[in-house]
């Protein structure tokens, strides 16, 4: 078993596809596939469902591993804006570009449809990978340190359209003080990004949460909003500076989708308010 086998185990569960794997590595989509497949074979498990291959593993034969399935203002109601601290950066990390940072932009989102899934082996298995890689690398990094170098690679994932102040001068200034450090960004909702750090798919992450973040993570809040309720000039509610949430079950709402932290800092209120409030409309940029 050799280390690039497991980075491109998990490169294909992140991405995808072994093509999609393959372009992120950049090698050719046969070694990959060739590799992997040689280390099912010394696992003795299938660990990757390949499309089309019915019973049987689109790669080598795996000894004894048969056939596998895939498997105005309302009170208390603030959500915090949180990320892990990155050096450097003051009070906020980094956009998904830079024009002239030198930071590739990049990741899973990049390939809509996946072809390759994980078997249940492949599942158990693959945060052993993760894992293996990451101490790998943490390895090589702490050596360079030693040696005076600063280069590394980091994932890093933010919110949808994320506006928090000083985001991309942060970046900048994070990018000239590490030249040799390359960053891969990406975009989500705050629950698919917690979900990440907590996986060691993410280094770290710009996100929003109203509820406390998984075990594991170290988080550092960046700023704290109010949840507020925005009205035209001509709303009844529009010269209140607070309403009750009861009052919101009647109404036509409009919040962000399920899984963003101002979403999940409305559900909640709602709910310590013992009141039912069912969206009409959920957007993460809504436009005239």
């Amino acid at each position: 078993m050799e280390l690039h086998q497991l980075r491109y185990l998990v490169a294909v569960s992140d991405h995808g596809s072994f093509t999609a794997a393959a372009d992120a590595l950049h090698v050719s989509q046969s070694g990959v596939s060739a590799q992997v497949g040689k280390l099912e074979r010394e696992l003795g498990h299938r660990l990757l469902d390949r499309p089309g291959a019915g019973s049987a593993a689109s790669g080598p034969h795996v000894p004894g591993a048969g056939s596998a399935a895939s498997g105005p203002h309302v009170p208390g109601a603030g959500s915090a804006a949180s990320g892990p601290h990155v050096p450097g950066a003051g009070s906020a990390a980094s956009g998904p570009h830079v024009p002239g940072a030198g930071s590739a932009a990049s990741g899973p989102q990049r390939y809509r449809v996946r072809t390759v899934t994980l078997t249940p082996a492949g599942e158990a298995l693959l945060p052993y990978a993760r894992a293996a890689v990451r101490t790998v690398d943490d390895l090589r990094t702490a050596a360079d340190e030693l040696s005076g170098l600063q280069r590394g690679h980091v994932r890093l994932g933010t919110v949808i359209g994320c506006t928090i102040p000083g985001f991309l001068a942060g970046f900048a200034e994070f990018r000239a003080m590490h030249p040799g450090v390359t960053v891969e960004a990406s975009e989500s909702d705050s629950d698919v990004l917690a979900a990440g750090l907590a996986e060691g798919a993410l280094d770290v992450a710009l996100l929003a949460h109203a509820e406390p973040l998984p075990g594991g993570i170290a988080a550092r809040t960046l700023i704290t909003e109010p949840l507020t309720v925005v009205v035209a000039p001509t709303h009844p509610w529009a010269d209140r500076e607070t309403i009750d949430p009861a009052e919101l079950a009647d109404a036509t709402v409009l919040t962000l989708p399920a899984g963003t932290g101002a979403r999940a800092a409305f559900d909640a209120t709602c709910a310590r308010a013992g009141v039912t409030v069912v969206p009409t409309v959920q957007a993460h940029s809504p436009r005239r």
